[in-house]
């Protein structure tokens, strides 16, 4: 899946509450950031097994 910054942490945070502002202002220069996510199906919804970071390009925006 191919999305903006702001969204994906969306994401990672509702499967890892602890992914914060901080972890977005981390990856914000981090575009594209690539992260897989490893899912299974959990009742009606699903749960994360595993997160592991595969890369990124640091494009040096922030100031």
């Amino acid at each position: 899946m191919a999305t903006h910054g702001t969204a994906l942490s969306s994401v990672i945070n509702y499967f890892r509450p602890e992914f914060g502002l901080e972890d977005l202002m981390r990856i914000i220069d981090w575009m594209p950031y690539i992260i897989k996510i490893e899912l299974i199906p959990e009742g009606e919804g699903l749960r994360a097994l595993s997160f592991q970071e595969l890369g990124h390009v640091e494009k040096g925006f922030k100031s």
